[in-house]
C-alpha cells in the first residue's frame, strides 16, 4: 500500500502548482508554471492509463497495492482535471478491479 501521508503531501504539492497558475504573472514564473502544469497533465493522463492496465492484470498478491496507486491517481486527477474526470477514472478503476466473469462451458 502507498503511504497515505506521502500521497497527501504529493496532493498538496499538486494543489500548490495548480494555484501558482493564477499568480504566475505576479511571481514572474509564467513559463515555469505552465511547463510544470503541462508535464503534470501529461504524466497523469498517461500514467493513469498504465495504472488501470496494471490493476486490470494484477494478481491477488499485488491487487491491493495497485488499487492504492489508482486511488492516489484519482485524488490527484480530481485536483488537476476536476471531479467529473476523477469520477470517470474511479468508475474505470472499479471495472478494472472487478474479477473477470468465468467462461461458462456449454
Amino acid at each position: 500500500m502507498l503511504d497515505p501521508n506521502e500521497v497527501a503531501e504529493v496532493g498538496a504539492l499538486v494543489e500548490f502548482v495548480r494555484i501558482c497558475r493564477y499568480f504566475a504573472g505576479e511571481l514572474a514564473i509564467n513559463e515555469m508554471t505552465q511547463r510544470a502544469l503541462t508535464e503534470l497533465w501529461q504524466y497523469l493522463d498517461n500514467g493513469t492509463q498504465a495504472l488501470l492496465e496494471a490493476l486490470r492484470h494484477a494478481g491477488e498478491t499485488d491487487c491491493a497495492f495497485r488499487q492504492s496507486q489508482v486511488d492516489a491517481a484519482v485524488r490527484l486527477c480530481s485536483k488537476v482535471f476536476g471531479r467529473e474526470y476523477a469520477a470517470l477514472l474511479g468508475k474505470a478503476a472499479e471495472v478494472a478491479a472487478a474479477p473477470e466473469p468465468k467462461a461458462v462451458r456449454a
